[in-house]
């Protein structure tokens, strides 16, 4: 009896010793970190920007007439083709015509005076200053009589070229001012495109863009799937208030087939790599959030993936503009490269990652 309950305590004793000690360990396994990588692109397709425009008469023009007056025969309807020289309006010409007469009858006789003077000054029946004064009077009613046969023309507006009456701003038998806007007669056989420009884009466009052999493309919302060329014309140098855009013309000649007015909607698609500096022209673009500029400069760090290694490493760059597909970067990174687009602040220069992979659901 004695030998069972010993042999019944040293298993106690075993199991307590065994209870009492501390279990072993796991393995600890190294975490490679996920990161999220973005592919770098060259700036080339970012530099492809289309911007909505407004369609705009080629050449306008607002007239009036010089002289004051009743309008008695306004001859023209908005939407009317003219050819250059048509009347389009007529003042009274009552008053004119009768200066003119006037005029008329006053040269003619200055004229004969003249002419009898000069005959009597060579003969020497007439002193000099005599024969002069004729010969003032002749030149001054010359130049009152030129004058009257003006304002007779200044009572009738023409076109000044082909083109279609936009609008009209009076009516017939009105009492009108001079210089006051009668019509505006727009030429429609070529078409301008306003569009606004971020001062971003233009800043990097070349000085002598407008000697490139480059023409922007430009459809309209009416006929979308059709391209047209269209010609540099103009820009302001002042900029848009409240937009820091800039206001640059291009110009065509108006599509065949299509009614194309002033007011409708176009898009122009310009390559500013074309016509962009060479520092912006050889840059790459990279999504602003893998842009580490605590400083807001010109100077940054991007993080690049080495997939041999595994690891990302610190890359200094240089930044250009803004776009909207990302920023610009000048130096150090190229096409092709791969750098990390999510949590940037917490990598280290040589740390352990793997590319993110989204998972698929079900």
């Amino acid at each position: 009896m004695a030998l069972v309950n010993s042999f019944w305590v040293a298993v106690l004793v075993a199991l307590a010793v065994a209870g009492c000690s501390k279990p072993e360990a796991p393995i600890k396994k190294s975490t490679i970190r996920p990161v999220k990588l973005a592919t770098v692109q060259d700036s080339t397709s970012g530099l492809i920007r289309s911007f909505p425009g407004k369609v705009m008469a080629s050449q306008v023009a607002e007239l009036s007439f010089r002289l004051n007056g009743e309008l008695i025969d306004l001859n023209v309807k908005e939407g009317q083709q003219v050819t250059k020289g048509t009347l389009l309006a007529k003042l009274d010409d009552s008053d004119m015509q009768n200066q003119l007469s006037d005029r008329k009858a006053s040269y003619d006789l200055a004229l004969a005076d003249h002419q009898r003077k000069l005959k009597l000054y060579n003969k020497g029946t007439v002193s000099r200053s005599v024969y002069d004064e004729a010969k003032a009077k002749l030149a001054s009613t010359k130049a009152a009589l030129e004058l009257a046969q003006d304002n007779v023309q200044y009572t009738v507006l023409k076109a000044p070229f082909d083109g279609t009456v936009a609008k009209t701003l009076v009516d017939n038998h009105q009492s009108v001012q001079a210089k006051q806007p009668i019509l505006l007669l727009e030429n429609h056989d070529y078409i301008d495109i306003s569009l606004q420009i971020p001062e971003q884009l233009v800043a990097n466009i070349r000085k002598d863009a407008r000697q490139v052999n480059y023409k922007p493309t430009a459809y309209f919302a009416s006929q979308q799937d059709t391209q047209y060329e269209v010609q540099y014309k103009e820009h302001s140098t002042q900029v848009t208030p409240g937009t820091q855009t800039y206001e640059v013309l291009f110009t065509m000649a108006a599509p065949k087939g299509m009614n194309i007015l002033p007011g409708m909607s176009a898009t122009v698609t310009i390559d500013f790599s074309k016509i962009s500096r060479p520092s912006s022209k050889n840059a790459v673009i990279v999504p602003v959030v893998a842009v580490d500029n605590p400083d807001q400069g010109n100077k940054a760090v991007v993080w690049r993936y080495d997939p041999a290694q595994q690891t990302v490493e610190p890359v200094e760059v240089t930044l250009g503009q803004l776009l909207d597909e990302g920023i610009q970067v000048l130096t150090g990174i190229k096409p092709g490269d791969q750098i990390v687009v999510a949590g940037i602040q917490h990598l280290q220069a040589g740390l352990k990652v793997k590319p993110w992979v989204k998972e698929r659901g079900l």
